[in-house]
């Protein structure tokens, strides 16, 4: 993802948060959650992309993968045990906004081509 898009994620984290705060603040901390959890697991899919690119071989995709959903299912489960701290509808919503911002950012870079 360009800077453009972690500077998307980064607003659009920010704003919606603010958005959930004033609403309820378990919104929030859930819409936290999820973020963080969502720019992790990209990151990690960034350093498997990388590893498979650097040695023209795609080992260990069942490992990235399970990791991958280990880690969303964490976070929702954490959200649904703890409903005095986390909202787990927005924290779905947190881990879908790294998404909405590879998408904003790919859109915009069309706009200027």
């Amino acid at each position: 993802m360009t800077d453009r898009g972690w500077k998307i994620f980064a607003v659009l984290s920010i704003v919606v948060s603010l958005i959930f705060v004033f609403i309820d603040w378990r919104m929030m901390t859930g819409f936290i959650l999820g973020c963080a959890a969502s720019a992790f697991v990209y990151q990690n899919t960034v350093h498997y992309v990388d590893r498979t690119l650097a040695k023209h071989v795609s080992t260990g995709m069942a490992y990235h993968l399970t990791l991958n959903y280990l880690i969303w299912t964490a976070v929702l489960i954490l959200s649904a045990v703890l409903p005095q701290f986390f909202n787990v509808l927005c924290c779905a919503a947190g881990l879908f906004i790294i998404r909405i911002c590879l998408i904003t950012d790919s859109f915009w870079h069309k706009k200027e081509a």
